[in-house]
């Protein structure tokens, strides 16, 4: 069974009398409004002994990365393009080069950063630094739900 707890992004889930885990929805974007949490929420976090993310941040840059250079690909007009929009989302050029069109195009289609954390790299960075267990969803193909996990919820978010 599922059930908002109150009328936030965190969501309570328990299967009959087994534990309680709950979901927080998170959208990937930096804008204070969505990033500034209530304070119980902040406390459910802290309180949290495992943590599960949809895709655990990695130092792995080849998914992201190109073999080669858009500068083999492009014209010098379209290469001006891309540094324009690079210019303006404050994306060093040589890293733009080497992105794939696809990463490209969606830090594009952002709004200029405001930090360089959005709501859930802030919650996997506070709960790693609190030392919780972390863990991606991808890999517990069964268990979807289980974001968070707190012994103790009492609090309307």
């Amino acid at each position: 069974m599922a059930m908002a707890a109150g009328d936030g992004m965190l969501w309570k889930v328990q299967a009959g009398h087994g534990p309680v885990s709950y979901l927080f929805g998170t959208i990937h974007v930096d804008d204070p409004r969505v990033t500034t949490l209530a304070e119980p929420v902040n406390a459910a976090l802290e309180s949290v002994q495992s943590f599960m993310m949809e895709v655990l941040p990695s130092n792995d840059v080849s998914p992201y990365y190109m073999q080669g250079s858009l500068a083999q690909l492009l014209t010098e007009a379209e290469l001006e393009q891309v540094y324009a929009a690079a210019d303006f989302h404050g994306l060093p050029r040589d890293m733009a080069l080497r992105m794939k069109p696809w990463l490209l195009a969606m830090v594009f289609d952002l709004p200029v950063s405001q930090s360089p954390y959005t709501l859930d790299v802030h919650s996997f960075t506070c709960r790693r630094n609190a030392q919780a267990r972390l863990s991606r969803r991808w890999k517990r193909q069964r268990r979807i739900f289980p974001c968070w996990k707190a012994s103790a919820w009492k609090s309307r978010c």
